[in-house]
């Protein structure tokens, strides 16, 4: 798998800081999973830069992919916290809604006819 720059990379030590903080790991904990020591944690959350294989190894620690470590954009991340209220008439229902109203069903019944030809001339096929 290809890790594709951002465009902007900010303080990467900052993001992963952040991160951390927002899924709730320690820098103990987090200094466990990466096999070093909490002082080691502190100084790579100082890093502006960090070499790919050792972005794979604390986007695994932290639970997120690659690509979202780099992209990660904190503005954003307060924003859709901010935004994402309780009782704001935002859940899990509203979400499934809208999304079932936006799934286009017909590429669904092609499919479907698709696969039932291919099945149909396997048949004839095997006959």
């Amino acid at each position: 798998m290809t890790i594709e720059k951002p465009k902007t990379i900010k303080h990467l030590g900052r993001r992963i800081g952040s991160i951390r903080r927002l899924r709730g790991i320690t820098e103990h904990e987090f200094a466990i999973a990466l096999g070093v020591t909490a002082q080691e944690v502190s100084m790579l959350e100082q890093l502006e830069n960090l070499d790919v294989d050792r972005i794979r190894e604390i986007a695994s620690a932290l639970g997120v992919t690659e690509q979202g470590l780099l992209d990660y954009n904190e503005d954003m991340a307060q924003f859709n916290t901010i935004n994402f209220y309780e009782n704001c008439g935002v859940n899990t229902n509203t979400v499934a809604n809208y999304y079932h109203h936006t799934v286009n069903n017909s590429q669904y019944e092609k499919l479907t006819e698709t696969l039932e030809l291919i099945l149909k001339k396997l048949d004839a096929k095997s006959s």
